[in-house]
């Protein structure tokens, strides 16, 4: 049996900011080997040059070259699928024309898994910004009629580390409004940088007798990758 590589692309350079985003996605490779058996290999990247946090599409224009080249080295180096690490997919449909293995994005992939499980989705963006951009992405992905509605939880990208319970208390009481006044059946984070908060978001709005799924939008990525290289289609 041979080993399926995954690169996750992480689309900005890297800072101080991102040591938890760092942690996080060493932990999820170790996770991830063990529950396939040692099926899939991941390894993760940040991008060598560009900004160091995308939040609208001007920043996503920014750092999109700089993704494009480590999609094509992932290729060029023997990996399955690459992974686009990011809510905004930056890159993704020219990504998808550069090569021919598997690539994925954040977005794409979440949004599609919360309409399976809940039908309607509500997103928790950082700032009101990226609002806009997400709506038209969700658009052009074709799944505008799921989506109840997208909250921001007020806190930048790069200060999500910051307090990482303040964090995940402010997306439980923004995820708590989406539920009851947005009619929302699944959550999705809005940023790859709250992923490891899914589990606890969602606990938090288990006690508060809210039974919906919280989805941690790197993990759906990642394992819709896995399911495309498994089945043979790109």
């Amino acid at each position: 049996m041979r080993t399926i590589k995954l690169y996750d692309i992480y689309p900005d350079i890297y800072l101080d900011a991102y040591r938890e985003v760092k942690r996080y996605r060493e932990k999820l490779s170790k996770e991830i080997f063990e529950k396939t058996g040692g099926l899939v290999k991941l390894d993760y990247t940040f991008v060598d040059w560009g900004l160091g946090s995308i939040e609208t599409a001007y920043d996503e224009a920014i750092n999109t070259l700089p993704i494009l080249e480590k999609v094509k080295w992932a290729e060029e180096n023997g990996y399955d699928g690459v992974i686009i690490d990011c809510m905004d997919d930056p890159g993704l449909t020219a990504a998808k024309e550069l090569v021919n293995i598997v690539v994925v994005g954040a977005l794409e992939s979440s949004i599609h898994l919360a309409s399976i499980i809940g039908g309607t989705f509500s997103i928790l963006s950082v700032i009101p910004e990226a609002n806009f951009h997400l709506k038209e992405k969700i658009r052009a992905y074709g799944l505008e009629g799921n989506l109840a509605s997208i909250r921001s939880i007020g806190i930048p990208v790069l200060e999500l580390e910051k307090d990482l319970r303040k964090t995940a208390e402010a997306a439980a009481q923004v995820a708590e409004k989406a539920i009851t006044e947005d009619g929302a059946g699944a959550i999705i984070l809005g940023c790859t940088g709250m992923a490891e908060l899914a589990q606890e978001i969602e606990n938090n709005l288990k006690r508060k007798g809210y039974n919906v799924r919280v989805i941690d939008p790197l993990q759906a990525a990642i394992y819709t990758a896995i399911a495309m290289v498994l089945m043979g289609v790109k």
